[in-house]
Parts: C-alpha cells; structure tokens; sequence
C-alpha cells in the first residue's frame, strides 16, 4: 500500500482490516494503530526519490520494466531497477509537469549504476512540450560503470512556449539490453533548492600562485547537497590569514564551485583560507 498526496512534517495514523472471499466479505477487526511523520518539504519537485517505500509510484517508463530493489541501493533500503529495455532511450522518468513554473531554473542530479556490461553512456534529460512540439535538454552526461555509482548533475532552464503539455525528467544511454540502477534523484527550483537543503563542503583545493616577484593562494571550493549534487548560487565567505590578510565571498557556479586567489605578497609564506 502506498498513500500519496500527503502533507509534509504531519503525523498520520493507519489501521489495517483484512476481508475474506466470502459473498459476505468478512472483515476482521482492526489492527493496533501505526504512526509516522511524514518528512519536511525540502523543495525536491521529485516525488519518492528514493524509492524507499519499496515502490517505483510516480515513476513511468517508455517501455522498460522498473521495479523497486534492495540489492546495492546507493543509499537507505531500496533503490530502482530499469530492464528490458528496447532503446537507447527508453528508460526511467518522472512526470514533473505539476510542479513546473515557465521561466524557473531547476538543478537536477541522479545516481546511476549499471548492471549487465562494464561502462556504458549514460544521461539525464529533460523534456517540455509545448505547443511548438517537444524540446529535449540533455543535462548531464557521463559514463557509468558497473563497480560503482555514478553522479549525474546540472542546471537546467525551464521555459515553454504558449500552453504546456508535459515536463519529464528521465535517464537515458545505455544499449538496449543493459540494465541500470538508479537512487536519490533530485531537482530543485531556483537552483538553490529553497528552504531547508543540507549542503555542506565537499573539497577545498589550495595551490601557490607564482606572478614574477610576488606570491598568491588560491583555493576553490566545492559544495554539494545531501545527495552529493553541485548546489548553484550558494554564497560563499572566507577570511585569508598568515603571508596576506582579507576577507571574500561570492556564489558557486553551475559546478558548485567558487574559486578565490589571496592579495599578492613579496615576501611568501604560509596561505590560511578559513
């Protein structure tokens, strides 16, 4: 059983009752109250992104049978499985056409893994018709292997032309033939993903900058989501300390990067980025 169209962060409670074959349809008493807590609404337009009510409700194919599956999930208890697959094309997606807004930026991301060959191409796209016809986006692509999951992520436009038909978020590129794994798909309006996205520093680089006489740091810093997605347009600050002092800031780019380089120094040093 799978209820949808619930509110978030709201307690419900589910009793169960069993019924017989008979013309009388006997029905049992009802069972002990079970309580849960739907979770908070973090801004993912995705529904049931991870699978983990063991069901694939809210996701459709082009003709590939999609089953929930809990061998090797990428994270939590289950994950999707994409077979019999006919196309390259033909794969997983998910009807977003509710939750689109004309003229809003989305960043999506999905992990990918595959199951029946070594490496294969592998990409997210996103479709809008409208009344001019169907526009493709292919917003990542890479390829996956069989050993390890792979990370598809980016920024996508959405716009559309006079009345909207459908807007589909899906994964693609393998032979047909090749079956794929897929867990903890995202996409977030406005790039930042609103209200309560965790994000946190997933790599801080640090290298020397030589220009003739003088010396200068530089760091990029990369930040990610809860699920390992590049998030877009987060702000960024730090403080130089040691051989220079200053403060900066800035927003990460469509990676999730941003780049800082220190003021410039003669006498060299050590470069502290904090």
């Amino acid at each position: 059983y799978f209820d949808s169209g619930l509110d978030p962060d709201t307690a419900y409670t589910y009793q169960v009752t069993a019924r017989d074959l008979s013309l009388g349809q006997n029905e049992t008493a009802p069972s002990g109250p079970l309580s849960g807590t739907t979770r908070k609404d973090d801004g993912n337009l995705v529904l049931n992104e991870g699978f983990e009510y063991g069901s694939v409700e809210g996701w459709n194919t082009s003709g590939a049978a999609i089953r929930a599956q809990s061998d090797t999930p990428l994270s939590g208890d289950f994950g999707a499985r994409i077979a019999n697959r006919t196309a390259n094309w033909d794969g997983i997606g998910q009807d977003l056409t509710g939750r689109a807004v004309n003229g809003t930026n989305w960043t999506c991301s999905g992990w990918i893994r595959l199951e029946g060959a070594d490496s294969a191409p592998v990409g997210m796209t996103l479709l809008v018709r409208d009344q001019v016809g169907d526009h493709y986006t292919g917003i990542h692509w890479s390829t996956a292997t069989n050993s390890d999951w792979t990370l598809l992520s980016g920024p996508v436009s959405v716009d559309w032309t006079g009345s909207l038909e459908r807007v589909r978020l899906y994964f693609e590129g393998p032979d047909p033939g090749i079956d794929y794994l897929l867990d903890d798909v995202a996409c977030y309006a406005d790039a930042t993903g609103g209200g309560d996205v965790e994000m946190h520093v997933d790599d801080l680089a640090m290298s020397l900058v030589t220009r003739g006489p003088n010396f200068a740091g530089r760091v990029t810093v990369r930040i990610v989501d809860e699920f390992g997605a590049p998030v877009v347009g987060a702000t960024i600050g730090g403080t130089w300390s040691g051989a220079v002092d200053g403060t900066v800031s800035g927003n990460t780019d469509g990676a999730g990067e941003i780049t800082f380089t220190s003021p410039q120094t003669r006498s060299g040093g050590t470069f502290t980025f904090t």
